[in-house]
C-alpha cells in the first residue's frame, strides 16, 4: 500500500510513487536499464498527471496560480522531469564526475600500513552496553548500500548489539575497514533550481548506518582524546561544541572588545 504525504509534489500519484520505489530498487540491485525503461514510462505519467492538473487552472484561485507557476519552473526542491532526464542520459559520465571528486593522484596506489587499536588489559573496545545504547538512539536516517534501514537497529537493538559490538571490536583491533562500509550512494543534489549540466550538481555521498556508527566511536574514544584541546580554540567547525552561532558570538564579542 502507497500513501501520500505532505511532502510529495502535486503530480505525485500512488502509481507514480510505487514505480519511483520499483526504480530505486533495480538502480540499487544494478539494473540499469531496466530502471531506465521504466524512469521513461514514469515520466510519461509525469506528464499526463502535470496536463490534468492543469485543465481547472482557469478556474483558480490566484494563490493557487502562483502556486502552479513555482512547481512549474522548480523553484521547489525535488526533482523535475529535466533535473531526472539529465541524469538518465548520461548515467556513466555522472559516475565519473562524482568518482573523479574523491579522486587524489599518487595516493590511490600508495601503500598505507594499518594500524590497529589494542585495550590495556584485553577487555573489548566497546562493549554490548554501549553499542545497545548508540543503536537504540539512532534516528530515522537513509541506509547506505547495504539498504539496512535504521528501524532495524533501533528496534532490534538489544539482540543485535552482540554482533555488532563483535564486528567493530574486530576492526578496531586490526585497524581495517570493512569493503561494504567504504562504498556509499551518491545523491546528486542540484546547486540551482533547473540545472542543465552536471557540474550544476553536488554530490551527497551516503554510507552504511554501521559505517557512520563506527566513525563516531572512533572519533568519541580515541580521535578527540588525543587532540589537544587548545590547539583548536579559534575553530568552530568538526567540534561537538562548535557551530555557526558560537563563531558569529566570538566575531561580535572580538568586535565590541576592540571598539
Amino acid at each position: 500500500m502507497v500513501r501520500l504525504g505532505l511532502r510529495d509534489l502535486p503530480y505525485m500519484t500512488p502509481p507514480i510513487k510505487q514505480l519511483l520505489r520499483k526504480r530505486n530498487k533495480l538502480r540499487r540491485n544494478g539494473k540499469i536499464s531496466q530502471a531506465n525503461t521504466l524512469a521513461a514510462k514514469i515520466n510519461a505519467l509525469i506528464v499526463q498527471s502535470r496536463s490534468q492538473g492543469l485543465i481547472k487552472i482557469s478556474e483558480a484561485s490566484p494563490k493557487q496560480l502562483w502556486a502552479a507557476v513555482k512547481s512549474s519552473f522548480g523553484t521547489t526542491r525535488g526533482s523535475n522531469s529535466i533535473t531526472d532526464q539529465l541524469l538518465l542520459n548520461n548515467v556513466d559520465a555522472v559516475n565519473d564526475y562524482f568518482a573523479g571528486i574523491s579522486y587524489r593522484p599518487g595516493i590511490v596506489n600508495c601503500s598505507i600500513p594499518s594500524y590497529g587499536v589494542v585495550s590495556s588489559n584485553n577487555d573489548p573496545l566497546v562493549d554490548n552496553y554501549t553499542i545497545e545504547h548508540f543503536l537504540r538512539r539512532i534516528t530515522p536516517t537513509s541506509p547506505g548500500l547495504d539498504a539496512l534501514p535504521s528501524k532495524l537497529f533501533s528496534k532490534c537493538s538489544y539482540e543485535s548489539a552482540g554482533m555488532i559490538a563483535y564486528i567493530f571490536n574486530y576492526s578496531f583491533s586490526n585497524g581495517v575497514v570493512p569493503e561494504q562500509w567504504k562504498r556509499s550512494v551518491i545523491i546528486p543534489v542540484p546547486k540551482v533550481s533547473r540545472p542543465m549540466s552536471i557540474f550544476q550538481f553536488r554530490p551527497i555521498s551516503v554510507t552504511p548506518i554501521l559505517s557512520r556508527l563506527a566513525e563516531k566511536l572512533v572519533v568519541r574514544n580515541w580521535l578527540f582524546p588525543a587532540i589537544d584541546s587548545t590547539s583548536f580554540a579559534d575553530q568552530f567547525s568538526f567540534k561537538p561544541t562548535g557551530s555557526i552561532t558560537c563563531a558569529l558570538t566570538f566575531f561580535m564579542h572580538h568586535v565590541t572588545r576592540l571598539l
